[in-house]
């Protein structure tokens, strides 16, 4: 084997590497969000209908949502929904089950039913819920749109959570130098508004990114000086 395909396999493995390290970085961000949860305090806390009788299927879906049965506690949101369409509540939390068995479809559907009764004040949550949704789907147009949203709408204590969404979906989508400067530009502004305890989050999205970055940067050199190559050996050849 000469230099030059010694050279072109040593690129591919290195673009192979480049390859591996993004959808390493896609699959953690996922599966630390795989499980999305109400926060404390959160409108499915605070949304209800007491005109209603739905104290038990509720209760029963939390019990299995919180046991991981998400398809048994689908099954008691929906039955809420039956006797109340705009129970905005049992939508919400039947959309974060759906999540979590990733049908992304259906849980964005409950999202925006949900969002459509919802008061002002709450909205930035659902919002960023479907952010959620868009980035598992790898339509990191769609979830950079929902996260802006929520982050005009959303309490200074939780903007650190969007820009760091932000961050990521630039991470994932955009390899360019722009790309890379906007994953920056998110993570700093997440660090702002981070409470310290969580500032580890950003810190380690942060190692990731750079981690990649360099990948590339070492990937592209090689590619280059590849083709530089490959263009001498064919001059090479023609002149003799």
């Amino acid at each position: 084997m000469d230099l030059a395909n010694i050279l072109i396999a040593f690129g591919m493995f290195c673009m192979i590497l480049l390859i591996k390290g993004l959808n390493s970085s896609k699959n953690k961000k996922i599966s630390n969000d795989k499980t999305i949860t109400a926060s404390e305090n959160s409108k499915t806390n605070i949304y209800e209908n007491s005109h209603i009788n739905i104290n038990f299927p509720y209760e029963e879906g939390k019990k299995y949502e919180n046991e991981g049965n998400y398809e048994k506690a689908v099954v008691f949101y929906t039955e809420i929904l039956k006797k109340d369409f705009n129970n905005i509540d049992a939508w919400v939390r039947k959309g974060i089950c759906l999540y979590n068995l990733r049908k992304f479809k259906l849980s964005i559907e409950c999202f925006e039913k949900a969002l459509k009764e919802c008061p002002e004040d709450k909205k930035w949550e659902i919002l960023d819920y479907l952010g959620f949704c868009y980035y598992s789907k790898e339509d990191y147009d769609k979830a950079i749109e929902y996260y802006n949203k929520a982050l005009k709408l959303c309490p200074d204590k939780e903007k650190w959570r969007a820009y760091g969404s932000l961050g990521d979906c630039y991470k994932n989508k955009d390899l360019s130098s722009h790309g890379y400067d906007m994953v920056v530009e998110y993570y700093n502004k997440a660090l702002d508004y981070c409470p310290d305890k969580e500032k580890w989050r950003i810190y380690k999205s942060l190692g990731e990114y750079y981690k990649l970055k360099q990948r590339r940067i070492i990937s592209e050199n090689i590619v280059e000086y590849i083709s530089k190559k490959w263009a001498s050996n064919e001059n090479y050849s023609k002149a003799v």
